[in-house]
């Protein structure tokens, strides 16, 4: 089956047709007209004016542009809506190592009004700054506010986005700082400017924190709260209709950014669920985090009565896109603590408190249950509670919330050093010198003792050509996840690598777990990949199952996604290489683009060579993959390799320790 299958071909075609979502490189053709509006004009001063409207757009361009002319583009549909004198758009640039638009400098920042048919130069005199910190934001506002007096204001952040926790903003010229939401709120303030509307043309920042962050600053929030679509928003109509009339309802024009840009995303048949909302910060404040705090109490009171597994159980399965970003949406939150009785009644008032701050929403796919806003609840991580914390703290907002995420973080705390005290494991716990942490909220040791899943329980054999891992009922109440791990032993060289994990195996009768191996993993033009399955999804009754692979694509750190369903691009031999992400040194997503023929991906695994040397990224000389029309990605045998595979089982309990079976051959 070829790589770019049913589903898999609209998208290549769609690219190769210069349609580029998320990002995808491609090289883009002007008319004369379009061409026109690629130079900057010379600096020119300008002098105090006053307007309707004045539209701030802050673009921090990162790789988006060096690498794919994403904020160039934008620029071109911006100036293309322009029309009329009563709207100020202001324009401070930065951050991109190379900039597409002729004219603007990789070598400092940049502000430029835009005007019929072209950009203005209108002040070359800032330097190189970091488009992450917040005086640079502030100053921008301050600038924009007394140069372009108007009665009505909006500013639109645009870059990469990474929720609550890790902020927004990769500066390329910066690359080990972002801006976190404490910055941005400093930023505002300091701005000293209200707005009608605060836009994120970013990944994954329709959250709560950013609402409260932003709430005193301006009447609605317009996000993301997934990966943003395509190529993020499309200005150009919603930008026509402002200028045409900077009278218009705020509300309205708001809900016109999200039409326009799900409208163009659907146009570029993008892979993979996304989303646009309005929030309206003043209902978050009032309604959304009162009903949440009433939850949180019933949180508490859940913890206090240790039913800490109910809730651990709960949350394992929620975390949006990444467990990186630790986010949830507070719909599917509500929806879930609504299954338990004591916090059932707290829960429906989340969800109809979020239906009335969330005022206008779209999702790419029709029977999602996500409501457009996400709130963080720090699990994969809990280090990143701190973040969270002073969040809270310098926006002002004290939370129950925050106290439960405590409580919560405490008794998972509890039940990591418990094992890491009986297992004779030598390392230590990396939270004694968080904030929240605190012993006295731990669980007793005869309750982390009841729910103690000991690795030398975990005996995985071979019993009539099957592996079979028994799990007793108490075992299956403290179990949140079962990976099937494949490793790969070459007897010569003496090297052990990882070919990855799925999740291919059933229970019996009896309760054994029983792995369904029958000796195929995932291959790419004959390559046999490093391939981690991580989730499943149903979407329009269509079940879809996703894993990743950890690369180098194009010379970038990054992960492909993969995914098979059970419609389009079946097991085995019609999976379907959806989109890449690239990451930062610090690990951080850098948004997600499509599969191009003569992409190079190098694959990289996981190893551990004869002299017991570990390796995070050993890579073969020959498994490097060059995508072309007649790619493919199956499941295949892999007794054609040379080495032996060993099978074993990855046990995640419900405190996040994970535990190892001993490894068996094949």
């Amino acid at each position: 089956m070829k790589l770019f299958g049913k589903a898999a071909a609209l998208l290549l075609s769609a690219a190769m047709a210069m349609s580029v979502p998320f990002g995808a490189s491609a090289e883009k053709y002007y008319s004369e007209e379009e061409y026109s509006v690629e130079y900057a004009v010379p600096y020119e001063a300008e002098a105090s004016s006053k307007s309707d409207y004045t539209l701030m757009i802050y673009m921090c361009g990162s790789n988006l542009e060096s690498d794919m002319g994403k904020a160039t583009d934008d620029i071109n549909e911006i100036i293309k809506g322009y029309s009329g004198k009563k709207v100020n758009i202001i324009i401070q640039t930065g951050g991109a190592e190379s900039w597409d638009y002729k004219g603007i400098s990789a070598k400092k920042s940049q502000r430029y009004k835009v005007e019929k048919g072209k950009l203005k130069l209108i002040d070359d005199s800032l330097g190189q700054k970091n488009m992450a910190y917040k005086n640079t934001l502030s100053d921008f506002i301050k600038y924009c506010k007394k140069k372009y007096t108007a009665k009505k204001y909006a500013l639109v952040m645009w870059d990469h986005g990474a929720g609550s926790i890790h902020g927004l903003i990769n500066d390329e010229n910066y690359p080990d700082d972002a801006m976190e939401l404490t910055e941005l709120y400093d930023a505002l303030k300091s701005g000293g400017t209200k707005f009608e509307f605060i836009g994120f043309d970013a990944c994954m920042m329709s959250t709560m924190e950013n609402a409260l962050a932003v709430s005193k600053y301006a009447d609605y929030l317009v996000a993301s709260e997934l990966s943003e679509p395509g190529d993020g928003w499309y200005y150009t109509d919603w930008i026509s209709t402002l200028c045409k009339d900077p009278g218009t309802d705020t509300k309205k024009l708001c809900k016109k950014i999200v039409d326009d840009t799900l409208k163009k995303s659907s146009d570029d048949s993008n892979i993979g669920s996304t989303d646009v909302s309005v929030i309206d910060t003043k209902k978050v404040v009032s309604a959304v985090l009162p009903a949440l705090d009433k939850l949180s109490a019933a949180g508490n009171t859940m913890l206090s009565k240790k039913q800490y597994a109910d809730i651990a159980e709960l949350r394992y399965d929620l975390a949006l896109e990444d467990s990186y970003y630790e986010m949830v949406d507070i719909g599917q939150l509500a929806d879930a603590f609504g299954e338990l009785a004591t916090a059932k009644k707290y829960a429906g008032a989340v969800r109809s408190a979020a239906k009335k701050a969330v005022v206008y929403s779209k999702n790419s796919h029709k029977y999602s249950t996500e409501c457009g806003l996400s709130v963080a609840f720090p699990f994969d991580d809990l280090t990143n509670l701190d973040t969270l914390i002073n969040i809270y703290k310098k926006t002002g907002y004290s939370s129950e919330y925050v106290e439960f995420l405590k409580y919560f973080a405490n008794v998972m705390a509890g039940g990591q050093e418990y094992y890491l005290k009986n297992s004779g494991s030598k390392n230590k716990s990396p939270y004694s010198k968080c904030s929240w942490y605190n012993k006295k909220k731990f669980y007793a040791d005869n309750y982390y003792k009841k729910y103690y899943l000991s690795d030398d329980s975990l005996e995985l054999s071979v019993n009539r050509g099957k592996y079979v891992l028994p799990i007793t009922e108490d075992q299956s109440k403290i179990i949140s996840d079962i990976a099937v791990n494949l490793w790969y032993y070459i007897e010569d060289s003496g090297v052990l690598y990882e070919l990855g994990t799925d999740n291919t195996f059933e229970y019996d009768k009896e309760g054994n777990l029983i792995v369904k191996f029958n000796d195929n993993w995932v291959n790419i033009d004959g390559v046999f990949v490093p391939c981690y399955y991580y989730k499943t999804e149903v979407n329009e009754g269509v079940t879809e199952w996703w894993s990743y692979i950890p690369c180098y694509y194009n010379g970038k750190l990054a992960c492909a996604y993969v995914m098979w369903d059970n419609a389009y691009n079946t097991y085995p031999d019609n999976g379907v290489l959806a989109y890449w992400t690239p990451y930062s040194d610090d690990g951080t997503p850098l948004g997600k683009y499509l599969p191009e023929v003569g992409d190079v991906i190098e694959p990289y695994y996981y190893a551990m060579t004869s002299d017991n040397k570990f390796y995070s990224q050993y890579m073969f000389s020959d498994t490097t993959i060059t995508l072309s029309s007649d790619s493919y990605m199956i499941y295949e045998d892999t007794s054609v390799l040379y080495g032996r595979p060993l099978i074993g089982m990855q046990i995640t309990d419900i405190f996040n320790n994970v535990h190892y079976t001993e490894y068996i051959a094949a």
